[in-house]
């Protein structure tokens, strides 16, 4: 898809709007966002608005530490049923 926007790009966008923030800073920026996230969770809109925020400051905290996020992910993301080894059959019969 020719609009799709992907993790890199994301990251990059807040590395060249963020520079690169002391590790307290971020961490404490990145708290607050989760707070938020978790104080509106009864408005759909603002649960919206709060998760691009942890989102952004997630970001904005891996590109402090210089860790691209596209590398990490697939480490914390469980994998697709398709994607995974077909569990092997056990064949008990005597030979």
């Amino acid at each position: 898809m020719a609009n799709e926007i992907t993790l890199a790009y994301m990251q990059e966008m807040v590395r060249r709007r963020e520079g690169r923030l002391g590790e307290k800073q971020q961490i404490l920026r990145l708290m607050s966002a989760v707070g938020r996230l978790a104080d509106s969770l009864e408005d759909e809109k603002e649960i919206s608005v709060s998760l691009g925020e942890v989102l952004y400051n997630t970001l904005a905290l891996a590109n402090t530490y210089g860790i691209d996020m596209e590398d990490c992910v697939p480490e914390s993301v469980p994998m697709p049923q398709q994607d995974r080894k077909p569990a092997r059959s056990l064949d008990f019969r005597p030979l």
